[in-house]
């Protein structure tokens, strides 16, 4: 597994085999491939700066994927799109991403530097 790749979640999609998600820094992409083969499928490439954070909404039908673009972007798992785009009023960047069990996305802000 090269360096730049962080977590992965594994989720069952309905029909589908076992999928996984990667965030993928230096692309600034989410890819998704089969548990099983290892082999990419989708590449989600909306994102204009490092993905922080991948989780999938408890259907299995769709992700959502927090950036220091400050966005939230949640994808369809069927077209392979976005499909929403979150912001907040003022600009700042994500550092983290979960998803609860109803479905709704939390994400916190990345710490201002120190000096």
């Amino acid at each position: 597994m090269s360096s730049w790749y962080a977590r992965g979640v594994n989720k069952h999609a309905a029909g589908r085999p076992p999928a996984c998600a990667r965030r993928c820094a230096r692309a600034w992409q989410v890819k998704l491939w089969t548990a099983a083969s290892g082999a990419c499928y989708v590449t989600l490439a909306e994102h204009r700066a490092p993905v922080t954070g991948v989780a999938f909404l408890p259907s299995a039908s769709a992700l959502v994927s927090a950036s220091l673009d400050g966005t939230l972007r949640a994808w369809d798992l069927v077209r392979y799109r976005c499909f929403r785009t979150m912001t907040t009023p003022a600009p700042v960047q994500f550092a983290s991403l979960a998803v609860d069990p109803a479905g709704e996305a939390r994400a916190r802000p990345r710490a201002p530097p120190c000096h």
